[in-house]
């Protein structure tokens, strides 16, 4: 079933914070240290229904095909042994060697899969509803159909799963696993919350929310504070929002929509420690160095050693973009096709 289509990009590219500097590293695509280890991300195209795997070590990408689709959702266990497809129908988990079908499940996820970092849960958010099972026997051990939670997660200690509450336009929902999966709806003061992530010792909620028709604010929420101690307006429109699993850095996109929000060709990069902006990283003339190609980015994935930042185009043309964190610069670009769009990247949890 596996179709191969290998292709080897060694791209250099241009990194641009805010003063338009550009850089770029002699050797991009050369493992940093002997020991790293090679973390595929995945990704598909809805048109032609493929998907993709792509290593960030090596710049190498290899494409497969499906039995089931079409794709709502995607995304790789904690370990990185399974992918889980969202269909419109049913939930597949696929053995990422054999790229076959083990099982199905009867969940729609139509808004979203959490895994637990731990491996041993996995949340089907269904949109309103959401069903838990254990991964090693997928025996539900928690059900309920009333609760709308969007947008979710689950803690670092695998403790708590974390969403927006999409019947209370400001609120969030707290789930505690340990405490027979209690939940806590608390509202913040904020508007229509987007997206919600924990930090890393769950001191602060990092989110987007959406300001007015044109725009989205970025905040940070001190939970001990009980108070907003970071906000930036961006472009309002699509979206993404990530932590990096060392707790040093947020990246957020603000990629607009398809008629009157242009959005940015930047990605920006929190630094939480000192609160305040680390850079904004913009993507014009990607292609040749010379162009200036515009790139809505959107989805967003991260390794977990927080090596490297997998961001794909939102709009127009299935593309991605590969982001070094070591030496803050882009090293690597892949285009498929003219038409179309790729999904948001997936990528195991744990190392």
């Amino acid at each position: 079933m596996l179709k191969q289509t290998r292709v080897f990009f060694v791209f250099f590219s241009l990194l641009i914070i805010l003063s338009l500097f550009w850089g770029c590293d002699d050797n991009p695509l050369a493992p940093e240290n002997e020991t790293d280890k090679d973390y595929i991300a995945y990704t598909y195209e809805g048109i032609n229904h493929q998907y993709f795997e792509y290593h960030p070590l090596t710049g190498i990408i290899d494409s497969f095909t499906c039995e089931d689709g079409p794709t709502w959702k995607l995304e790789a266990s904690a370990d990185g042994k399974y992918l889980f497809v969202a269909t419109s129908d049913y939930v597949a988990k696929v053995d990422i060697k054999t790229k076959e079908t083990v099982e199905t499940l009867p969940n729609r996820a139509k808004n979203g899969i959490a895994i637990s970092p731990d491996n041993k849960l996995i949340a089907f958010l269904m949109g309103p509803g959401i069903v838990i099972v254990r991964l090693s026997d997928f025996s539900v051990i928690y059900e309920d159909s009333l609760i709308d939670l969007r947008s979710g997660s689950f803690s670092y200690d695998s403790k708590r799963l974390f969403g927006r509450d999409n019947s209370l336009y400001n609120a969030i929902i707290i789930m505690d696993i340990d405490d027979n999966f209690s939940t806590t709806t608390k509202e913040l003061p904020v508007g229509p919350i987007k997206v919600i992530k924990p930090s890393l010792d769950e001191t602060k909620y990092f989110l987007i929310w959406q300001y007015d028709m044109w725009s989205n604010i970025y905040s940070v929420y001190d939970i001990i504070l009980d108070s907003i101690i970071f906000k930036e307006q961006i472009w309002g429109g699509l979206v993404d929002l990530l932590t990096s699993p060392n707790g040093k850095y947020v990246f957020y996109t603000e990629a607009g929509d398809y008629s009157d929000i242009p959005g940015s060709n930047y990605f920006t990069i929190y630094d939480i420690a000192k609160n305040r902006i680390k850079m904004k990283i913009s993507t014009l003339g990607i292609e040749d160095g010379i162009n200036p190609t515009y790139m809505a980015l959107g989805a967003m994935c991260i390794t977990p050693d927080s090596k490297w930042l997998i961001i794909n185009q939102a709009r127009n043309y299935p593309a991605f973009i590969r982001f070094n964190l070591n030496t803050m610069e882009i090293d690597d670009y892949f285009k498929y096709g003219q038409s179309g769009s790729i999904g948001g990247f997936t990528c195991q949890l744990i190392e």
